[in-house]
């Protein structure tokens, strides 16, 4: 058991036993507490896109700067154009972005390699759905603007189908990864281990704890070890605390950015703030994903 799976089922412990103790957890507590750690955590793991992007190109920051910012607004565009299309491939870059900095460890081809990143991250998002698509569709119901997500979050979990689906793929997958000797008979039980905790917490908590549950222990604290373990072979005398400090400047632009965006909403825009949270985070995941693709290609991690 890696720390951060044991960090994740002493988080889950603690979790159960307040609700068995409660009952439940008050919706002002879960705001705070999770918008805490997304802030603390969350944001700050993508924070350094520009150190990692000139650590493994060549290519000029401008260029850089360019392109992530190009993407953004591309996408913002989509989403006021075709907002379903642009939810669904919100969907399927995040898949597949879980799935690479779950799996990147594993050494394949590059069909391969899709293919296992978007399995892992398809079976994350479509267990999500599966165990809160009535808390989702009850409160996007509430919105004009996103009722048409229930219809496209109905049809991907359709009976728990891709749930199955990708689930049995998953374990032939690992199968055929240990008769040709890829992986280990102990690294597939951590696979397996942290599937199940998945699971239990997407089933025991709501939309928002469940899924910062995942996000930020199992995510975002483990890209950022692996940024931190690349850089520190990378850059000599780099510590920790050095570190830290790498990911305050963008996280400051970020809140900064994210502040503007919810003043800009509510003067002219007056999107629920449900539906702009997903858009921006949306909008952030996009050109952070390819970034943190070629940080893997070229800098894969044990």
């Amino acid at each position: 058991m890696n720390k951060l799976g044991f960090l994740f089922l002493a988080v889950l412990y603690i979790l159960i036993s307040i609700l068995s103790f409660d009952g439940n957890i008050p919706e002002n507590a879960q705001i705070i507490c999770c918008g805490t750690l997304i802030a603390l955590v969350g944001i700050p793991h993508g924070a350094i896109d520009h150190v990692l992007y000139s650590s493994v190109s060549s290519k000029s920051m401008v260029s850089f700067y360019t392109i992530y910012l190009a993407l953004m607004v591309a996408y913002v565009a989509l989403w006021f154009l075709f907002p379903v299309c642009a939810m669904l491939f919100f969907l399927l870059i995040s898949a597949y972005h879980f799935g690479e900095s779950q799996l990147s460890y594993i050494q394949q081809s590059k069909l391969f390699s899709v293919l296992q990143y978007s399995v892992w991250g398809i079976h994350l998002l479509s267990t999500y759905i599966f165990y809160q698509l009535d808390t989702l569709a009850g409160i996007f119901n509430d919105y004009a603007v996103m009722k048409q997500f229930v219809d496209l979050f109905t049809i991907i979990q359709f009976q728990g189908l891709s749930v199955v689906i990708s689930g049995s793929l998953l374990a032939i997958y690992f199968a055929y990864l240990l008769l040709q000797r890829n992986i280990t008979v102990q690294q597939v039980l951590q696979e397996i281990y942290v599937l199940v905790l998945i699971h239990i917490s997407f089933y025991l908590f709501g939309p928002l704890v469940s899924f910062t549950l995942y996000f930020v222990i199992l995510h975002s604290m483990k890209v950022m070890l692996d940024e931190f373990q690349f850089l520190k072979e990378k850059f000599s005398g780099l510590s920790f605390y050095k570190f830290i400090k790498l990911l305050i400047p963008f996280s400051v632009v970020s809140f900064l950015g994210l502040f503007l965006i919810i003043l800009f909403n509510n003067w002219i825009l007056d999107l629920p703030i449900i539906y702009l949270i997903i858009l921006m985070t949306s909008v952030i995941t996009l050109p952070h994903a390819i970034v943190m693709h070629l940080f893997y290609a070229q800098a894969p991690i044990e």
